[in-house]
């Protein structure tokens, strides 16, 4: 495939980082924070995992993508860039809300 358009434009909102993929008392988040703070990332950090989507969408290919009336949603597969060096494979989710260019960071989860 190709990378996602716009790659090195993506945008990722830190208070989604700290508030729900480090944290570990976020009802849905907390099992990422576990994932994540396996390979070094840290809740009193969370720039290191703001960073490593922003490194991931423009390292990977889009695996998947899918249109609706209002977003373009991408998926990248691969290796993420982790404070431990062990660079877990994860699958990172953005979108394009129509009429922007700018990917949007959703989510990320392993792979």
């Amino acid at each position: 495939m190709a990378p996602v358009p716009h790659a090195d434009q993506a945008i990722v909102d830190r208070g989604k980082v700290s508030g729900y993929l480090l944290s570990s008392n976020h009802p849905v988040g907390r099992t990422k924070a576990a994932f994540f703070t396996r390979f070094g990332f840290r809740e009193d950090a969370p720039d290191q995992l703001a960073q490593a989507p922003l490194d991931h969408i423009v390292s990977h290919d889009v695996a998947n993508s899918e249109v609706s009336s209002y977003v373009i949603k991408y998926r990248t597969d691969g290796p993420l860039a982790s404070p431990d060096g062990r660079n877990p494979r994860v699958s990172s989710v953005w979108i394009v809300p129509v009429g922007e260019v700018a990917p949007r960071f959703i989510t990320a989860f392993p792979c």
